[in-house]
Order: structure tokens, then C-alpha cells, then sequence
């Protein structure tokens, strides 16, 4: 959650007032003007992710797609994620997954596979052979 803090400050003399709703002129000058400032400040936390695809002409799809990024755990965790999904070999597709977790300060590989299944989505003349 952010935070906000707000001043109220004579225009003629830069008194800073304690009392925000008084419309009192001001004690040490009598004037009647007052500039207001609000001040307002937030934490944002970015996260990064970068995906790399390669594509064939004549797949459906893609032939390899590579992403790397950081993100929240299911249990609301830093995070640190790879999955690779190979689908060059016309017979199969690989896919490897790797998630870390921040415990600690301690990156923990929380999720680790390595699969393969059959081939989908090749090109009609790739399954043929």
C-alpha cells in the first residue's frame, strides 16, 4: 500500500499549518491564501519475461518455444521460471520445466520435468515418414 502525505503552507509567508481543515488566516501574517502539496509514493515491482520462438513455414505453430521469466508462485513466492518446448523431432516433443522459488533469500528449485510425448501439429508431409 502506498502512502500520502498532504501540507497546507501560507502563499504569502510559508507558515505550514497543523490544522488542515481550519480556514483560520494565517497567524503569523493574517493571509488568507494557501498553497496545498500532496505528496504521494508507491512501491512497483516489475517483473521480467522473454520469450524466444522459432517457426518453420508449412508447421502449424511453432518449432521451439524458449520462456525464461519471473513471476508469483502458486503460494504468492518470487518466482523464477524456464520451459523449453522442442518440437523439431517429427516423432515426439520435448518439454522441460523449471520453476524456482525465493525462500529465504534462497532460490529453491521447487519444480523440475523433463517429458516427452507424441508428435501433434506437424506438417502433413512430416508425419508420413
Amino acid at each position: 500500500m502506498g502512502e500520502t502525505n498532504i501540507r497546507a503552507v501560507c502563499a504569502e509567508c510559508g507558515y505550514e499549518f497543523t490544522d488542515l481543515s481550519s480556514r483560520e488566516p494565517c497567524p503569523q501574517c493574517g493571509g488568507t491564501r494557501r498553497h496545498a502539496y500532496v505528496t504521494m509514493r508507491e512501491t512497483v515491482k516489475l517483473r521480467e519475461s522473454t520469450v524466444l520462438e522459432a517457426n518453420q513455414p508449412g508447421w502449424k505453430g511453432f518449432v521451439r518455444r524458449i520462456v525464461d521469466r519471473t513471476k508469483l508462485s502458486r503460494q504468492g513466492k518470487e518466482a523464477r521460471e524456464i520451459l523449453d518446448i522442442d518440437r523439431s523431432d517429427l516423432q515426439k516433443t520435448k518439454k522441460y520445466h523449471h520453476v524456482e522459488e525465493l525462500v529465504n533469500g534462497q532460490w529453491k528449485t521447487v519444480h523440475d520435468t523433463q517429458e516427452e510425448f507424441d508428435a501433434r501439429r506437424r506438417p502433413p508431409s512430416a508425419r508420413n515418414l
